[in-house]
Protein backbone atom coordinates (compact mmCIF):
# COMPACT_ATOMS: atom_id res chain seq x y z
CA UNK A 1 0.00 0.00 0.00
CA UNK A 2 1.34 3.55 -0.46
CA UNK A 3 0.56 6.39 1.66
CA UNK A 4 1.60 9.97 1.11
CA UNK A 5 0.70 13.46 3.68
CA UNK A 6 -2.99 13.57 2.63
CA UNK A 7 -4.04 9.70 2.61
CA UNK A 8 -1.83 8.78 5.68
CA UNK A 9 -4.45 10.37 7.62
CA UNK A 10 -7.18 8.16 6.78
CA UNK A 11 -4.80 5.07 7.29
CA UNK A 12 -5.94 2.55 10.04
CA UNK A 13 -4.53 3.17 13.54
CA UNK A 14 -1.35 0.44 12.92
CA UNK A 15 -0.14 2.16 9.88
CA UNK A 16 -0.35 5.78 11.64
CA UNK A 17 1.24 3.99 14.66
CA UNK A 18 3.94 2.59 12.14
CA UNK A 19 4.36 6.34 10.10
CA UNK A 20 5.44 7.65 13.42
CA UNK A 21 8.42 5.52 13.20
CA UNK A 22 9.88 8.01 10.38
CA UNK A 23 8.34 11.41 11.85
CA UNK A 24 5.23 13.12 9.85
CA UNK A 25 4.87 13.12 6.16
CA UNK A 26 5.71 15.93 4.29
CA UNK A 27 4.71 16.93 0.63
CA UNK A 28 6.34 14.70 -1.46
CA UNK A 29 7.64 12.00 0.68
CA UNK A 30 6.00 8.28 0.39
CA UNK A 31 5.46 5.41 2.96
CA UNK A 32 4.98 2.26 1.39
CA UNK A 33 3.30 -0.47 3.78
CA UNK A 34 2.37 -4.10 3.76
CA UNK A 35 -1.32 -4.80 4.29
CA UNK A 36 -2.25 -3.54 7.43
CA UNK A 37 -5.04 -7.11 7.97
CA UNK A 38 -1.62 -9.07 7.76
CA UNK A 39 0.45 -10.34 11.20
CA UNK A 40 4.06 -9.31 9.54
CA UNK A 41 4.20 -5.50 8.67
CA UNK A 42 7.19 -4.21 6.58
CA UNK A 43 7.19 -0.44 6.49
CA UNK A 44 9.23 1.41 3.58
CA UNK A 45 9.73 5.20 3.93
CA UNK A 46 11.01 6.82 0.43
CA UNK A 47 12.37 10.82 1.27
CA UNK A 48 13.33 12.60 -1.61
CA UNK A 49 16.03 14.93 -0.93
CA UNK A 50 14.81 17.90 -2.21
CA UNK A 51 17.38 18.11 -5.48
CA UNK A 52 15.82 15.94 -7.98
CA UNK A 53 18.71 13.28 -7.95
CA UNK A 54 18.57 11.55 -4.62
CA UNK A 55 16.15 9.81 -2.50
CA UNK A 56 16.50 8.38 0.84
CA UNK A 57 14.76 4.51 1.64
CA UNK A 58 14.06 3.04 5.27
CA UNK A 59 12.80 -0.02 5.73
CA UNK A 60 11.44 -1.45 8.43
CA UNK A 61 10.19 -4.30 10.21
CA UNK A 62 7.98 -2.82 13.20
CA UNK A 63 7.18 -4.80 16.33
Amino acid sequence: MKWDKKSIKKAPAIIKTNTELFGTLRRGQLLFTTDPETSDHIVAAWWPWGDGQSISVRIVTPD
